[in-house]
């Protein structure tokens, strides 16, 4: 049977269509239950990447069953389902990708969620996923916003001495430039 052939006004199969945005979040929430379980995060990470990879993203399902994508694209986002650089589970919107290293060293995790409240996404899970599934979650790229954003707050703070704080500011001026150059 193919899905052209499902009897769109059968009671049974529009119960069966209304569960699969539940089973998708289900598998995804049997994953971090894997890890709490003593499972190794990699492996986690590995099968995370693997059934995200499925999401629906918009126009690639059609006709009846066209409802359950955006369904199942509303409860991923709304679910605590990928990993951190430093392996925690949180929601998409408060991840963004950085390949950068030197951005990664001079923002580490910490700093970013102090000043942004937001986490670099785990880098084998970034290896697997594709852009548009990124935008799909609204996983976005470090950009030059982040980062005049954390410097603001770095200078507020001025936590440190004036010749670390100088040599910070340095860093972070190439971060900015380069981060404005790459989206030109």
């Amino acid at each position: 049977s193919s899905r052209e052939d499902v009897t769109e006004h059968c009671a049974w199969n529009e119960w069966l269509r209304g569960e699969l945005p539940g089973l998708f979040v289900d598998a995804l929430g049997h994953l971090r239950r894997l890890l709490e379980e003593g499972d190794t995060l990699y492996d986690a990470v590995d099968l995370a990447g693997r059934v995200l990879r499925f999401l629906p993203l918009e126009g690639e399902v059609l006709g009846w069953f066209r409802q359950v994508g955006a369904e199942v694209v509303t409860r991923v986002r709304d679910s605590e389902c990928m990993v951190t650089s430093d392996d925690r589970w949180v929601f998409p919107c408060q991840l963004v990708s950085c390949t950068d290293e030197t951005i990664l060293k001079l923002i580490p995790e910490v700093m970013l969620q102090r000043t942004l409240n937001l986490s670099y996404i785990h880098q084998d899970l970034l290896a697997q996923l594709s852009p548009a599934v990124l935008s799909t979650l609204r996983v976005g790229p470090l950009h030059a916003g982040h980062l005049l954003e954390v410097g603001l707050k770095q200078l507020a703070e001025k936590d440190s001495d004036q010749k670390d704080l100088d040599r910070w500011f340095a860093g972070w001026s190439l971060c900015v430039w380069k981060s404005v150059r790459a989206r030109a």
